[in-house]
């Protein structure tokens, strides 16, 4: 859906075969990106409404901790994470999808070190989540994550 370039052939023939489809799509169909800005115009020239979410708010991020949390359970128990720490993850600006993930790395590294999930691993699963962000030029993190 990114914009065509003169240099990226393949990627202009999947454009141009989704924009064949998309013209004659009969029905709704609903499309997610958090890159609208590098659309390619003649995908634009399409969409009939377009739809912006707004950034979550700070009890919405408590609530998804919370559920992600709940699930991140290992064979030892529960995530464990105190209240002060519950509250220092809803301040960090960060989506629903990254929540998630955090939560899922934290869970895997809790799993390998036969442990629960505390606040150490969800330390350690932000950091790497930081660093490959900072690698791939995606420089949003949840940089009060790491103090």
């Amino acid at each position: 859906m990114e914009q065509r370039t003169s240099y990226h052939d393949t990627h202009n023939r999947l454009v141009t075969i989704f924009l064949r489809k998309l013209e004659y799509y009969q029905g709704i169909l609903f499309l997610t990106s958090n890159r609208g800005i590098q659309f390619d115009d003649a995908i634009l020239s399409r969409i009939h409404l377009i739809t912006e979410y707004e950034n979550l708010t700070r009890e919405f991020r408590r609530d998804l901790w919370s559920t992600f949390l709940s699930k991140a359970r290992t064979m030892q128990g529960p995530a464990v994470v105190k209240e002060h720490e519950l509250r220092r993850l809803e301040s960090l600006p960060l989506n629903g999808r990254e929540i998630k993930n955090i939560a899922a790395i934290a869970h895997s590294l809790a799993e390998a070190d036969i442990d629960q999930v505390n606040y150490k691993y969800l330390e350690l699963a932000a950091e790497s989540n930081k660093k490959f962000s900072k690698e791939f030029g995606r420089e949003r993190t949840a940089d009060g994550m790491y103090v």
